[in-house]
């Protein structure tokens, strides 16, 4: 059984959580930090090139930490976005495909009207719809 230590406070960083992030002012141009949480239209087209990942060392030391946030951080954006890519490219080749072992196509959706946080991500999608057809 847990002990009762009284009533918990809120952790104070919780309130940065919902601030735009600042990255720090010597940031390389080419960081990590700097790539917007939604990819761009051109890193989800780019289904031809086959980006290797980063390696994620699990039997040697990293040289810094700033390398293994790096690698990271690449290795789970590429798993959320190679999906997508191989749906792009299969549905480029056979434009009148149903669905297959690795694409279920949806053809009955409809748009909701669209919050502002998400117009970017509606644009994309748009876009993505308008050039698969």
């Amino acid at each position: 059984m847990g002990r009762d230590n009284g009533p918990r406070r809120a952790n104070p960083l919780v309130k940065q959580y919902g601030q735009p992030f600042v990255p720090p002012a010597d940031t390389p141009p080419d960081s990590w930090l700097l790539r917007p949480e939604l990819p761009e239209a051109s890193e989800v087209w780019n289904c031809n090139a086959d980006k290797t990942p980063p390696d994620n060392y699990i039997d040697k030391p990293w040289k810094s930490k700033e390398d293994y946030l790096r690698a990271h951080y690449e290795l789970l954006r590429e798993d959320t976005l190679r999906g997508l890519r191989d749906a792009i490219r299969e549905v480029r080749m056979m434009p009148q495909m149903g669905d297959s072992n690795i694409t279920s196509i949806y053809d009955k959706v409809g748009r909701c009207s669209p919050r502002s946080s998400n117009d970017r991500l509606l644009k994309l999608s748009a876009d993505l719809l308008e050039r698969c057809m």
